[in-house]
């Protein structure tokens, strides 16, 4: 028969290598994988999403396991594919028998999103730390992971992460307590009032988030980075104290400088720009810094032109050419500026400022861009900055008057209606010589919220000026039916001005024909509902 014939010169699995056979289950119990955040996942991501994944890599692995004896054996023979998922059994006798079969491989050790690590498995692991690869646990008052780790030596352990979510409150004495020696610490996250002095020369990420209850003082966290000579990825949130309120404690700092040489992502979020500006002053980060830096602060204030000066000397790498602009009422607005050529990933070089501040972030970005900007930006995003219950056209014009002359791209996204004053060729102090391209996308609405008068801010415009400079208009995001007398309204206008705009409209078409008939017969249906 044909397909025994295929079936017998297929290679047969016992001559599969084992290191085969092993990638093959590893991504099996990997598969099903989803990760925190956006952007490609990497060890760290990896080992922060453990407690969404662990029960589903369990599942797959014993599914493999059973495909064959081969893979059975396989699995059986490779200790570190059970140790990866010694945390997912919560009883004694399933994990028990985990911790066998992972003979000495070092364990990981993270709870799951439905539960928090049994009484069993933070006993194995307070008696045998040096036996923990990765860990992830929760501290209370009958587990107090501050006295367990404090003074302690784990030699295997490659990432860390412990929090608080009870109302348990940690004091001052943690950071008086012995550090952790944890000389193959990677990957590092202290969140919700928990911290101890940490000894990990060969640290790559950071993280302290959430300490507000007592604030972490200055100088323990400068110790804390000058001791990670390695360090690539800091993420500091409400972890330290104001530098006005709580001014003092940062005076025992003074020339206390802490060099992060190889530092390549850098997020504060402080409670104003003063309080980043301290920390920038006592942080030495390299020149020309190929970094992903993201600072934000809860109040706007008059240090919003010093943090632009103590910004500057980390911009002058050229590959930056690109600016966003997005006003988020009641939300933080953000200035942005990074490479557009490398738009998929999260962590690409740049710089973003998110201001809780939306009625004065065009005064912001005035004040920013002529030390930010050094280099030509040829891609200006705006996303609802154009909004016209938004738009405010002086500031608009302060704002772009450095950005605006190499500008060859503008991204603009139409909610209610939108205004193009700012690009008006006669009268407009701005020059948007260079201006080649507009993209403006279309958000998915119902159709009783869209209609004609969302074009009119773009109509006008092209009336004003004739779009003669275009060369493309493309259209994104969603098409409604209502939409097509308008479209057709901008191509008469564009071919009265003898223009050679072409227009390119990628966008989908808001709901769908769905034609059919019932079993009893019927007329086709129409359904323009999402």
């Amino acid at each position: 028969m044909p397909g025994h014939q295929a079936s017998s010169e297929s290679p047969y699995i016992m001559h599969v290598n084992d290191d085969v056979l092993k990638e093959i289950i590893v991504a099996c119990m990997e598969s099903a994988d989803t990760y925190y955040g956006a952007g490609p996942p990497d060890e760290f991501k990896d080992f922060l999403s453990l407690r969404l994944n662990l029960r589903d890599r369990k599942r797959n692995l014993y599914t493999m396991i059973r495909v064959c004896r081969r893979f059975r054996d396989v699995a059986y023979a490779n200790a570190d594919i059970w140790a990866s998922i010694a945390g997912a059994s919560g009883s004694e006798r399933g994990f028990n028998r985990l911790v066998e079969r992972a003979r000495r491989a070092p364990l990981t050790l993270v709870h799951s999103r439905e539960r928090t690590l049994s009484d069993t498995q933070i006993d194995y692991a307070v008696k045998n730390l040096d036996r923990i690869a990765r860990l992830s646990v929760e501290t209370n008052e009958s587990c107090d992971w501050a006295e367990i780790l404090s003074g302690k030596s784990m030699a295997s352990l490659s990432a860390l992460s412990v929090s608080s979510f009870s109302r348990y409150t940690v004091s001052t004495r943690q950071y008086a307590l012995p550090p952790l020696d944890a000389p193959q610490l990677r990957h590092l996250v202290f969140s919700d009032s928990f911290f101890i002095p940490v000894m990990a020369p060969r640290l790559r990420k950071l993280k302290l988030s959430g300490i507000r209850v007592i604030f972490m003082e200055p100088a323990h966290l400068l110790d804390l980075l000058s001791s990670t000579p390695f360090l690539q990825d800091l993420s500091l949130s409400d972890v330290i104290p104001s530098a006005i309120t709580k001014k003092e404690q940062w005076e025992p700092c003074l020339g206390h400088v802490a060099v992060l040489p190889m530092l390549e992502v850098l997020k504060v979020h402080a409670d104003c720009c003063a309080t980043i500006i301290t920390l920038l002053e006592h942080v030495k980060l390299p020149d020309a810094l190929d970094a992903r830096i993201t600072f934000t602060a809860t109040e706007c204030d008059a240090d919003v032109l010093a943090l632009g000066r103590s910004l500057q000397h980390c911009l002058v790498n050229p590959v930056f050419d690109t600016v966003l602009i997005r006003i988020e009422a009641r939300f933080v607005s953000t200035f942005e500026v990074y490479s557009n050529r490398d738009l998929g990933t999260v962590d690409t070089p740049g710089i973003s400022l998110g201001l809780n501040d939306d009625k004065k972030l065009l005064e912001h970005v005035a004040t920013l861009a002529e030390f930010i900007l050094p280099h030509r930006i040829e891609h200006l995003d705006l996303r609802q900055t154009c909004e016209s219950s938004v738009y405010n056209t002086d500031a608009m014009a302060r704002a772009l008057k450095w950005i605006a002359p190499s500008v060859q791209t503008i991204s603009i996204e139409v909610v209610d209606g939108i205004v193009l004053d700012f690009l008006t060729d006669e009268g407009s102090p701005l020059d948007f010589s260079a201006l080649r391209e507009i993209k403006m996308k279309w958000p998915e609405q119902s159709e009783p919220q869209r209609g004609p008068d969302h074009w009119d801010g773009f109509r006008a415009w092209m009336k004003r000026t004739g779009a003669k400079q275009l060369q493309t208009l493309t259209l994104e995001g969603v098409s409604h039916h209502i939409d097509r007398w308008c479209l057709e309204h901008v191509q008469a206008i564009l071919k009265e001005h003898d223009s050679k705009c072409t227009v390119v409209d990628k966008r989908i078409t808001y709901g769908a024909r769905i034609n059919y008939e019932p079993i009893t017969g019927g007329r086709e249906i129409w359904d323009w509902s999402t």
